[in-house]
């Protein structure tokens, strides 16, 4: 999910599923930087069955684990 920043006209990412942040972490856990990798099979082995659901979810997942591995900070800290 994107959320638009209006001051600096940028878009950020933003993490709006508690599940999906905690699958993020133990597939980072489990698999290391390859967790994206696997999050974005099992998003597109979903799409291939046309589960609209699970394709979101897993592409929910990808962008978090994404934002995980950053080591940068994305706009403002409050």
């Amino acid at each position: 999910m994107l959320e638009y920043n209006q001051t600096t006209a940028t878009v950020l990412p933003v993490i709006a599923d508690r599940v999906a942040f905690l699958c993020a972490k133990e597939l980072l856990r489990l698999e290391g930087d390859d967790a994206i990798l696997t999050a974005s099979a099992l998003a597109e082995e979903a799409m291939g069955r046309a589960n609209t659901d699970q394709f979101g979810y897993w592409r929910r997942v990808e962008v978090a684990i994404q934002l995980l591995l950053l080591e940068d900070v994305l706009g403002t800290i409050h």
